[in-house]
């Protein structure tokens, strides 16, 4: 019987392989660990792949890449230790090396013993090192699809942030065209609010192609609006007719109660067309808030929106409540078919804070002033001598304290000696440019100083001081004297006949028919909540 020997040719072929292998894995670790070290991949996912390769996945590749040339010097030194004996045996007269003479061969059982080992060993050798190639090869594709995926993240959501800041950039140019084509130049309150506004959208834009997600900051909000809520007057604790200045009033607070939008009153008297009160409430997010106060509020009235309102004259929500104001009135109409308006939608608008704001650039609009008889605005809290406001538009603008004002208390404003003046010290009104004991919001449009320093008239505009609430709370703490809370304590308690703030407010009542859209039959008003927010994604 013959015993197979060692076939020289496939053993160094199976040691080639083997370092051959052994060098590809060694290239494949100084690939990674340029990827690891170069590629700017950042995030937990990256900090786990490079703690892993660095501990454990580097060094078991290593070790296989050892142990393979090992495996390696192993089989070339057992062919050439095999050559020698074939060609020793050749000389003295035995059988080729192919073949092992009869009876056996002292180094056949050995030889035999060894092959079947490193056959063994090489078919889990090689398994083991496909499984962690391939593992590694996973990892590393995986890694490359997250940067990739990163990247492309972090590029797509910055553009989104310069795409805003290209989008106010245009609508504060078009505001500016539209104030110099009236005659008007920007006022500082404008500029000051669009650079803050450029500002926080550049920290947005950077904000956003760190993090790879769009956060919405300082975004502004494409208008949503939902079908309107009729609610009979008077059937609801929340909904009131009103039959005077405080009943009218009540209008703006009560229109915080409602649904998260625009609400509009509507008056009908005998012999008269109807006529709509538009009540818009404000800011209702917390100014210490990202996520709500200037981010992706949906209601649209968040901080930021404020800076868009004053630095463009318009914002998301305003365009989705001039929608809102076509609904009511679309709704009110089809439950009175062929009812006469005695021509143009007779409207009020009020609001607070940023509801007076927003009313004043609804009646800026040329188009929306075209469409309705814009009978007047009523504000309260409001910074609105920057808007752009008809001459044929009467407003009342109610504020809680002056500038320059002396506090209840007979002390002087303590602001006074470290706030610069901004606007013009009017000595007659006290000794510093700010109240520190009354709203100081309303005081915020630098009572429409343009760039050059030249306060712009509004005959159109009266401004009412309804004081400031005798209690240490509203002496000492204006964001108690912005709410609109205290608002409607001051128009129902102080602005009465016989008080300097009430007698003003008759005047204006009387000289611009404000009784008008006061309702003689309260049983007869209906009032429509319109939903209104928006979306900034």
């Amino acid at each position: 019987m013959t015993v197979q020997g060692m076939n020289l040719s496939a053993v160094r072929e199976i040691a080639g392989r083997f370092h051959r292998t052994g060098e590809d894995l060694q290239t494949t670790i100084t690939r990674i660990d340029r990827l690891v070290h170069n590629v700017p991949w950042r995030g937990a996912d990256a900090d786990r792949f490079c703690r892993e390769w660095s501990t454990s996945t580097r060094a078991d590749v290593k070790n296989l890449v050892t142990v393979l040339e090992q495996i390696s010097d192993q089989l070339r030194t057992q062919a050439e230790q095999q050559q020698g004996a074939s060609d020793h045996q050749g000389q003295a007269g035995a059988t080729p090396s192919g073949d092992a003479p009869s009876g056996g061969s002292p180094t056949g059982p050995t030889h035999q013993g060894f092959f079947g080992q490193i056959g063994q060993f090489w078919g889990a050798g090689l398994e083991w090192a496909q499984e962690q190639a391939g593992e590694v090869w996973g990892q590393v594709q995986e890694g490359a699809q997250q940067l990739q995926q990163s990247l492309w993240n972090s590029a797509e959501n910055g553009l989104i942030g310069l795409n805003r800041m290209g989008v106010a950039s245009e609508a504060f140019a078009s505001h500016t065209v539209l104030e110099l084509s009236q005659g008007r130049l920007p006022q500082n309150a404008e500029v000051a609010a669009f650079a803050v506004l450029m500002t926080g959208l550049g920290a947005g834009t950077v904000t956003n192609a760190v993090s790879g997600t769009d956060m919405g900051l300082f975004a502004p909000g494409r208008p949503q609006v939902g079908e309107p809520i009729r609610t009979v007057g008077g059937s609801a604790g929340r909904v009131g007719a009103p039959t005077d200045f405080q009943g009218l009033a009540r209008t703006t607070t009560d229109a915080y109660e409602g649904v998260d939008g625009v609400r509009v009153t509507v008056t009908r008297n005998p012999g008269e067309p109807p006529r709509y009160i538009v009540s818009i409430p404000g800011t209702q997010a917390p100014i210490s808030s990202i996520s709500e106060g200037w981010s992706s509020n949906p209601n649209g009235r968040n901080w930021s929106d404020n800076l868009w309102a004053v630095g463009t004259g318009t914002t998301g929500f305003t365009e989705g409540a001039k929608e809102a104001v076509a609904q009511a009135i679309a709704a009110d109409q089809a439950e009175h078919p062929g009812e006469s308006y005695g021509g143009k939608p007779q409207l009020l608008l009020t609001g607070h804070s940023q509801g007076g704001i927003i009313a004043a650039n609804m009646a800026s609009d040329p188009a929306f002033a075209a469409q309705y008889d814009v009978r007047g605005i009523v504000t309260e809290a409001s910074p609105i001598d920057c808007a752009e406001i008809p001459g044929n538009v009467p407003v009342l603008s109610l504020q809680s304290g002056h500038l320059g004002d002396v506090n209840p208390l007979g002390l002087s404003n303590p602001l006074g000696t470290v706030v610069p003046d901004l606007n013009g010290l009017d000595p007659s009104k006290g000794p510093g440019p700010f109240n520190a004991s009354g709203d100081l919001v309303p005081q915020l449009d630098f009572h429409g100083e343009n760039v050059l320093g030249v306060r712009e008239s509004h005959p159109n505009v009266t401004e009412v001081d309804l004081g400031v609430q005798a209690d240490v709370e509203h002496i000492l703490n204006p964001f108690a004297n912005h709410e609109q809370a205290n608002y409607n304590d001051l128009t129902s308690n102080e602005v009465l006949p016989g008080t300097p703030a009430g007698d003003q407010v008759d005047q204006w009542a009387e000289q611009n028919d404000l009784s008008d859209f006061y309702s003689v039959d309260p049983g007869s008003t209906v009032t429509y909540d319109v939903p209104v927010g928006v979306t900034k994604r």
